[in-house]
């Protein structure tokens, strides 16, 4: 398809787009996500706060929960 190309793959996404990385997340650090976001058209960068990083995604902190569950609010109540 891209040829493994990350711009071109990233450039073929058409949907509303939101990319929330976790403020302490070793696996996907915010900086490597941003750099991504960048090139989604359409796309938020909306980081998560929580020292917890990748661990928060399994519900060890209740506010990246809330945060989480707010920002896919915002994204399924967004007009395209």
């Amino acid at each position: 398809m891209t040829g493994g190309n990350l711009k071109e793959a990233l450039d073929r996404i058409t949907a509303k787009t939101f990319v929330m990385p976790i403020s302490h997340d070793m696996f996907f650090p915010p900086e490597d996500c941003l750099y991504e976001q960048k090139m989604i058209a359409k796309s938020e960068f909306r980081p998560i706060q929580s020292i917890d990083g990748h661990l928060a995604l399994f519900g060890t902190d209740p506010n990246a929960v809330s945060q989480i569950d707010a920002n896919l609010k915002d994204l399924l109540d967004a007009k395209v």
